[in-house]
């Protein structure tokens, strides 16, 4: 059995240039007693999908969250399907070239302000002028 019966998404932040995800794993209902039936959610990953104005084409990057034993595989393919989805031009590269980063960072519970969370998560693999974008709505 997996750890994990599906993989979902949520979208934390969003502006003209960013968007990013939560990638989360949604437990089996069998791994619950008898007394509880209901499902719970596992950050294992988030996904930033952002447009690279110098290269002009959107690019999505993967970050895993680093846990032995974990499945990758199976959530770096349901990300690769869920960004196909969520193309719009028709390219086939915004899925199939999506970098995948192991990182450490956890977030489970993210109280605003996004903006420092999200940062923190991308502040590498992502060009600056896109982070300098990245601002609280006012």
């Amino acid at each position: 059995m997996t750890e994990f019966e599906h993989i979902t998404f949520s979208r934390l932040y969003f502006n003209g240039s960013i968007e990013f995800f939560f990638i989360q794993g949604v437990n089996s209902y069998e791994n619950f007693t008898l007394w509880w039936d209901g499902r719970s959610y596992k950050v294992v990953g988030y996904l930033a999908s952002y447009f690279d104005a110098v290269e002009d084409e959107r690019k999505s990057i993967i970050y895993l969250i680093e846990k032995e034993g974990r499945d990758f595989d199976r959530i770096i393919k349901h990300t690769r399907k869920f960004i196909e989805q969520m193309s719009t031009s028709g390219h086939l590269s915004e899925w199939e070239n999506a970098e995948v980063v192991m990182t450490g960072v956890i977030g489970d519970s993210v109280l605003p302000p996004f903006t420092e969370f999200v940062k923190k998560v991308i502040k590498h693999e992502v060009p600056q002028s896109v982070l300098n974008e990245i601002r609280e709505k006012q």
